[in-house]
């Protein structure tokens, strides 16, 4: 169990450096011994779970954990029947898509196509937010469980940005608008100069399994066309709901 921990703990350095780096470089980060390192190094490059670059010597991560990471989000179904329609979604807005799935009170990101444009908003797999805050949230709030909604009004309303709503009134109010309108939004509560708009997959039991949400920086969403990305957005996630046999509750 120990030699896992230490195994674990130099992944986990490799996965929060912003370039390669190599034994000594891993050995002073972590605290383990360089033969250690260079052992663990060596098994990780077997299993294609650590690449090492012929010119420097050093070590990044490797492809193997894509692959893996790209099986166990195949298994999440709503993931590669969403696949296309994001992409299409993705080319007629050219803004950046995510596709979301609630964990706990959570949101987390599983599938992102970020906008070619120069001035955007990062997307990384794996992220994870409050439900309060975000757009993909709001849409879980909204068209979930009704137990979802006290839970996390009992768990208290994180302020997580100036912005963010924290008055459990208010925040009801707001669910009950996206409710209405089909859709619900993100304007700097989440994270500064970040806007988005969300919208939930519904499937064959009626579940929302998934919430899909265009997102690009405020500045571009104060001048946009919202109506015109609702209607895109829309007609994205009744394309998806459809294909897991089900349909989108009507709005209003």
């Amino acid at each position: 169990m120990k030699t896992l921990r230490k195994a674990l703990t130099i992944l986990r350095q490799l996965a929060q450096a912003n370039g390669a780096l190599g034994v000594t470089d891993l050995s002073m980060a972590t605290g383990l011994d360089k033969a250690i390192v260079h052992r663990a190094l060596k098994a990780f490059v077997d299993e294609r779970l650590v690449a090492q670059d012929p010119a420097s010597r050093k070590y990044r991560l490797g492809p193997g954990w894509l692959q893996m990471a790209g099986s166990h989000l195949a298994q999440l179904q709503p993931v590669e029947v969403a696949k296309p329609h994001l992409l299409r979604l993705w080319a007629d807005t050219n803004e950046t898509i995510n596709l979301s799935v609630q964990h706990d009170l959570e949101v987390m990101r599983v599938l992102a196509f970020e906008s070619r444009m120069n001035v955007r908003v990062a997307s990384r797999l794996g992220e994870v937010a409050p439900l309060s805050c975000t757009a993909a949230g709001k849409v879980f709030l909204a068209f979930g469980p009704a137990t979802l909604f006290d839970q996390m009004i009992a768990a208290g309303l994180e302020p997580r940005q100036p912005k963010a709503i924290t008055d459990p009134e208010r925040m009801r109010e707001e669910i009950a608008l996206t409710r209405r309108r089909g859709y619900g939004t993100d304007l700097e509560e989440s994270d500064l100069d970040y806007s988005a708009i969300g919208a939930p997959v519904i499937d064959h039991d009626g579940r929302c399994v998934a919430a899909v949400a265009i997102a690009m920086p405020v500045r571009r969403y104060q001048v946009a066309d919202i109506g015109q990305l609702v209607e895109q957005l829309i007609d994205c996630v009744q394309a998806i709901s459809q294909d897991l046999g089900g349909r989108l509750p009507p709005a209003g």
